[in-house]
């Protein structure tokens, strides 16, 4: 799948009901410094996010969202 920007991501939030502070909120809640560090960085400075980018994958899953809901966001999302 394409890219989407950060504005279409975060538009797709706002679709199921989430936003940016339940994002944080789980990266805030990773065990491992490290990865909750770099996740942090990836969140708050890309441009563009990559459907299955690790990050992406982990957070829509942890936000309970279906590999399929988030397909269907993101093909969605990224037209607008």
């Amino acid at each position: 799948m394409p890219t989407v920007t950060a504005r279409q991501l975060r538009h797709g939030l706002l679709n199921v009901s989430m936003d940016e502070a339940d994002v944080e909120a789980l990266i805030a809640a990773m065990p491992d410094e490290e990865d909750r560090k770099r996740a942090s960085i990836d969140w708050r400075t890309a441009n563009e996010y990559e459907r299955l980018h690790p990050l992406v994958v982990q957070i829509s899953a942890s936000l309970g969202l279906t590999p399929e809901l988030v397909d269907s966001l993101w093909d969605f999302y990224r037209t607008i």
